[in-house]
């Protein structure tokens, strides 16, 4: 008689070290010992620092190595589609601010830049643009036609200018579109069945007409947002320089910034080198490059690309110690990780994985 033993699942990977682990383990000194300096620092950010750049972002990978690209594709889709529909439903008032994310009010509190379910719009904005990426994981067209339109409508939604960063991800995305007829059909009916609703709803149009004016007045002053980044940009440029071994912490580098400006390191990757120093941003950036090469050695294009269009949207956050914010890291970690293992053999194949027999 056979009987079935309980699968070990993926609890083992956590005793092996992979390749792409180790410059991110190499780091964790670095953001450790800088927060540890800190003087602004609490027991609480020390605390969140450990968990995030020591098991987030080096171990946190483990929990999806079980699951095909294909699913994870599908999770994140929806996860991110809902997100689109609640920051939606935030921009026109159906849906109340959830939490402690931000939602900036417009023209007296009739329109709204929303963050969906994270806490701020420029978190959404990002994951949004990664997400577009991971459309060719869905197979039929009449389904990644409404995914498409529910993921640029999210994007609108947030009013972010950061939004630009999403170009190259949808051109990817085109280009890999196996039937961009059929495709291009289904978004004119889409068009088509939104002229005649907008046409005959005068509620619909005095939405439409009163989010136009927002996305308006938000490209209005791209200019000067922009002028402010550089000024930021310029300012952080000083402190980077007193960085090169040891960075000021997370909360050391949002005091510093606080005292001359209204925004904290609002540049990603300068952010890092200011937090935990340039050996620990080069050691991160040393990570990510080896998981990108291993999407690519691995014949993973539209994860190296999810990859790529994160790294893009990262130009417009912060650094915070949002484990939110390495989700993909974690994601493409997960499918390097057991692309290896399969290969190695500490992986079997769906459906041999639960089953053993015994004498």
């Amino acid at each position: 008689m056979g009987r079935c033993l309980p699968d070990r699942g993926n609890a083992g990977e956590l005793t092996q070290i992979r390749w792409f682990q180790i410059p991110f383990l190499l780091a964790l000194p670095f953001f450790l010992l800088s927060t540890v300096l800190d003087p602004d620092a609490t027991l609480i950010t020390s605390l969140q620092t450990l968990y995030l750049w020591g098991f987030v972002v080096p171990f946190g990978w483990v929990a999806f190595t079980t699951l095909p690209p294909r699913r994870i594709a599908h999770t994140l889709l929806a996860v991110f589609g809902v997100n689109s529909l609640v920051a939606i439903g935030q921009t026109f008032g159906y849906i109340p601010e959830i939490g402690t994310q931000v939602v900036v009010d417009y023209f007296g509190g009739r329109i709204r830049r929303a963050a969906g379910l994270t806490i701020l719009c420029n978190e959404l904005a990002a994951g949004l643009t990664s997400a577009v990426v991971l459309l060719p994981y869905v197979a039929r067209t009449v389904l990644r036609a409404p995914g498409l339109v529910s993921l640029l409508a999210g994007m609108l939604a947030t009013m972010s200018k950061s939004n630009v960063l999403a170009l190259p991800g949808l051109c990817y995305y085109f280009w890999r579109e196996p039937r961009k007829k059929q495709f291009v059909a289904i978004l004119v009916l889409f068009a088509i069945g939104f002229t005649v609703i907008y046409s005959r709803a005068e509620n619909l149009e005095s939405m439409w007409h009163l989010a136009s004016q927002a996305v308006q007045r938000r490209l209005e002053l791209a200019s000067t947002s922009l002028d402010r980044r550089l000024e930021v940009l310029r300012y952080a440029m000083q402190y980077a320089k007193d960085c090169l071994w040891l960075g000021y912490g997370v909360a050391g580098t949002r005091m510093v910034f606080l005292r001359d400006t209204t925004n904290t390191a609002h540049i990603y990757y300068l952010g890092l080198v200011i937090i935990a120093g340039l050996p620990g941003a080069v050691l991160w950036g040393i990570g990510v490059t080896s998981l990108l090469i291993g999407l690519i050695r691995r014949n993973q294009p539209v994860y190296a690309m999810y990859l790529i269009a994160h790294l893009l949207a990262c130009l417009a956050l912060t650094v915070l110690n949002l484990s939110a914010q390495s989700v993909p890291l974690l994601v493409t970690g997960s499918i390097v990780g057991r692309e290896v293992s399969r290969r190695t053999g500490a992986i079997r194949p769906p459906g041999q994985r639960n089953l053993r027999r015994a004498a």
